[in-house]
């Protein structure tokens, strides 16, 4: 369990000092904020299968990392205004009467490169029986994908509409630049572990 979600591996032991493993994990978790003037919700779904090879220096437990994990990373976040309300698309204000909802996807998918080190109690275990095991690395994710739509409640091709769709693509170019310096995603694991 850790910032991957909870799952599994499956470790196979070539000798004290080379092993692989594969697994999977997932993590959901969505909220929502209501307000006066708007309600907003959010989504986080992730999915996350690996294969891996871990190499032990000493033959002991401290282990470096290397592999692949194809992940699937979404949020989803949705906004819309209550009568009355007012929301800020790229700075510019937009009544309730304008703009009924705003949605924002963000997505990393793919195979992408692991790099870590961690500690696992496999080999303290030769008769079998439970261990420890953590993980500390990073996924090596890439920019991700973006995407920002608005509801325009005027006529389409409308001054007011060209200046939402406008401010939209605007406020999405800002947050595609904020979220390009994420080249890697921080994995934090810990688990338990039975060798048979």
């Amino acid at each position: 369990v850790g910032t991957a979600g909870l799952g599994f591996d499956l470790t196979y032991s070539f000798d004290p000092r080379f092993k692989v493993r594969a697994g999977y994990s997932f993590a959901n978790y969505s909220h929502t904020v209501n307000s006066d003037d708007m309600k907003q919700k959010g989504k986080l779904d992730l999915s996350n299968a690996n294969l891996l090879a871990d190499y032990y220096p000493w033959a002991g437990g401290f282990r470096m990392t290397g592999g692949l994990n194809a992940i699937d990373l979404k949020f989803k976040g949705h906004a819309e205004k209550t009568a009355g309300g007012v929301i800020e698309i790229d700075g510019m204000p937009y009544s309730s009467a304008e703009v009924g909802t705003v949605d924002l996807d963000v997505q990393w998918n793919g195979a992408k490169p692991y790099l870590g080190i961690g500690y696992d109690g496999f080999n303290s275990s030769q008769n079998g029986g439970f261990y420890f095991t953590t993980d500390f690395g990073v996924i090596v994710s890439g920019a991700p994908k973006v995407n920002l739509t608005s509801t325009c409640l005027g006529v389409q091709g409308s001054p007011l509409c060209d200046a939402v769709d406008q401010d939209t693509k605007d406020q999405k170019e800002d947050i595609k630049k904020d979220l390009d310096s994420i080249k890697v995603l921080p994995v934090i694991q810990v688990g338990l572990g039975y060798r048979f």
